[in-house]
């Protein structure tokens, strides 16, 4: 068969300034999966950066450039297209199977919906895809729309307000209009949540630009201030206990993740850039079988096909849901390493049925592991740290362009152990080790999270 996973971007990519890096490379886990699997021929269509699909080398610095990797592994790097040119560039390969590998961009996560419409286009010609749908990436792109579905299917979220930018200010183009009753009336809920909230863009990327207020006065100040200057939504925060996970799987048959327990900042939200991980958490406390059972409810009413985040959060009134990514993300790198395995190889075994979802709802086989946000590193230092036996994979993202330090970027180092006391003795060696690729703060957290996570 000819097989094709593929990515789109409908951002530029600006190779120059944005330096990325991971240790093993990309594609030489593509490589492992070609050589598993010499009856395919295999080939990976993308834009840039897709880092499922390609590593930062010198042939993605050309748009349309190809470059073979074995007699049956091709890589092709394709311009920004339209969604109907991109699958018109897949269908020039002849392809029996057409798989996405869809990432995420800034400023807006929405490359679902892009992939799915490509794949639209592939299925009128009648090649097999493996994607979500347009429907389903439509849904999880505005936050609103998510929490609207969520309610209407009787899953628990957080109390949310939706504030409509344009209305909000809509006295201001009608100079005859004393008294905006929208905002009014929205005021009127906004004070009666509980506080502290948490205000987000509706349609952003992760919980960039996010905003905690501690009372009404401060989430009122904020929506009037510049500081938001497009819709947003007011959702109370909900106090417990913030984790994610992965839900694998389509037509009707899925597989919900042990989740992973995840640290916060001092606002007690996860921040993308410094957020810890640990899992697949086994402690009971969590009631881990109501988890299940409402994901995998989820994920038949979303019709999800492939991979799914989603953001949770465990308080006094059990669990609830606070966003859901139908893509690619670091959480499905900690996966692969958690279950031994590649992305390149889960993403196949899902598309060709040959995922073993007995053996993952039993968790049985899972190693102990930790994902770690560490300060920019050299280039020594991180092939050092990915010379440790316990260390799976290492990704760093530098933006040299970055006028602010915590926009500059991040290494995230993912290792593993066979028992909670190990794992936390690998984190102590980390530590040791390589005192300036880590920091003293996060080292308590880190062993925190050890200590909650598991039994």
């Amino acid at each position: 068969m000819k097989v094709i996973f593929y990515a789109t971007n409908s951002s530029s990519y600006d190779y120059k300034s944005i330096e990325r890096s991971r240790l093993p490379l990309v594609l030489e886990e593509w490589k492992e999966l070609a050589l598993l699997h010499s009856e395919h021929e295999f080939f990976l269509v993308t834009t840039l950066p897709s880092p499922f699909l390609t590593d930062s080398l010198p042939v993605q610095k050309d748009n349309n450039s190809a470059l073979t990797l074995l007699p049956n592994l091709t890589l092709k790097i394709s311009a920004p297209l339209s969604a109907q040119e991109f699958a018109a560039f897949l269908l020039c390969l002849k392809p029996d199977i057409c798989i996405a590998a869809t990432f995420w961009v800034a400023p807006f996560d929405w490359l679902t919906i892009n992939d799915a419409m490509v794949a639209s286009v592939l299925k009128e010609k009648g090649i097999k895809t493996f994607c979500h749908s347009a429907q389903t990436g439509f849904i999880c792109f505005n936050k609103y729309d998510t929490h609207l579905f969520l309610k209407q299917n009787n899953f628990k979220v957080p109390q949310t307000v939706y504030v409509n930018h344009q209305q909000y200010w809509t006295e201001r183009p009608h100079k005859e209009i004393k008294q905006n009753v929208y905002k009014n009336y929205l005021f009127s809920l906004i004070e009666k949540m509980n506080y502290p909230v948490v205000i987000k863009d509706t349609a952003g990327l992760s919980s960039y630009s996010m905003e905690v207020a501690v009372s009404f006065k401060q989430a009122a100040a904020y929506l009037n201030s510049g500081r938001s200057s497009s819709d947003r939504i007011v959702e109370e925060f909900i106090s417990g206990f913030q984790f994610g996970t992965e839900i694998y799987g389509s037509n009707g048959k899925y597989a919900v993740m042990p989740p992973f327990m995840f640290s916060v900042n001092k606002y007690g939200i996860t921040s993308p850039k410094q957020c810890i991980k640990a899992g697949p958490v086994t402690s009971e406390n969590f009631h881990l079988d109501e988890l299940n059972e409402t994901l995998l409810n989820l994920a038949k009413k979303m019709n999800f096909c492939g991979v799914a985040q989603v953001d949770l959060v465990f308080g006094k009134d059990g669990w609830q849901i606070l966003e859901i990514n139908p893509r690619l993300s670091g959480m499905t790198e900690t996966y692969a390493c958690c279950l031994s395995t590649t992305v390149p190889k889960l993403l196949y075994e899902l598309a060709f049925d040959e995922f073993d979802f007995e053996e993952i709802n039993s968790s049985k086989k899972m190693n102990f592991t930790m994902n770690l946000k560490l300060p920019l590193s050299d280039a020594q230092a991180l092939r050092k740290m990915a010379a440790l036996p316990f260390v799976k994979c290492i990704r760093q993202i530098h933006n040299a362009q970055a006028r602010q330090e915590r926009e500059k970027g991040y290494c995230e180092l993912i290792f593993c152990a066979k028992s909670k006391m190990e794992l936390e003795q690998n984190l102590e060696y980390l530590y040791k080790e390589f005192p300036d690729s880590t920091e003293e703060s996060f080292l308590q957290t880190a062993k925190d999270l050890i200590q909650k996570a598991f039994d």
